[in-house]
């Protein structure tokens, strides 16, 4: 899947599709970045989707943090300089979407606490 606009200089590139959606949640409230957007579902489209992703200026990789991931990234990396690391974000966990999971429980529990004690 992908969206691509013609116009956009940065292109951001998801593994799977969850981890599109929580790209998508964690991003609703900012401000729209012209970006174009592309889900491969399966690494093994990577090779296959490169001379899209080379038409940008940027390349924003959220691959998984594994032994697939890894490869992938250091192909790109040593294709260009265009592409960008970013699963820095989610260091610690599989992928955007485990990140964006686990932050949420963090934040559910944060909001138990903080309600029991004003009940208390």
């Amino acid at each position: 899947m992908s969206y691509i606009d013609n116009k956009a200089n940065n292109i951001s590139v998801f593994e799977g599709f969850f981890d599109f959606l929580s790209y998508q949640f964690i991003h609703q409230n900012q401000e729209d970045v012209l970006t174009n957007f592309l889900v491969l579902n399966s690494l093994s489209f990577f090779e296959r989707s490169v001379l899209l992703m080379e038409k940008h200026e940027h390349i924003h990789l959220y691959l998984d943090h594994d032994n697939a991931g890894k490869k992938w990234l250091q192909f790109a990396r040593n294709r260009s300089r265009k592409y960008v690391n970013e699963s820095k974000l989610y260091a610690g966990y599989k992928d955007l979407n485990a990140w964006h999971i686990s932050c949420g429980k963090v934040q559910h529990q944060q909001n138990i606490r903080h309600s029991m004690r004003r009940h208390f």
